[in-house]
């Protein structure tokens, strides 16, 4: 597979990954399903929106900075996982 942000970023180029909002929220629809029927059975599971920590209104990050958020397409990386500490901070 070519990977060309990858690629950019390993010859000094801004490491730019993004997806607009509507197809990351469609890529992931099924899983939020599952995840929001889950919710729904357990009184006492509160489903948290990793888009707010992930997204802005245009576009969904794979990288902030030049750092990767994820460590392959569907993992978050270590810096991922900490860019979502806000979201869970108001529980």
């Amino acid at each position: 597979m070519n990977y060309p942000a990858i690629n950019d970023a390993m010859r000094g180029k801004a490491l730019l990954i993004q997806q607009p909002r509507a197809e990351y929220q469609s890529r992931h629809q099924d899983a939020l399903a599952m995840l929001k029927n889950i919710a729904a059975l357990s009184p006492d599971v509160t489903l948290q929106d990793a888009t707010q920590g992930l997204c802005d209104s245009r576009f969904c990050y794979g990288a902030r900075e030049d750092v990767p958020l994820y460590r392959d397409d569907n993992h978050l990386s270590e810096v991922g996982n900490k860019s979502l500490s806000g979201v869970f901070a108001s529980m």
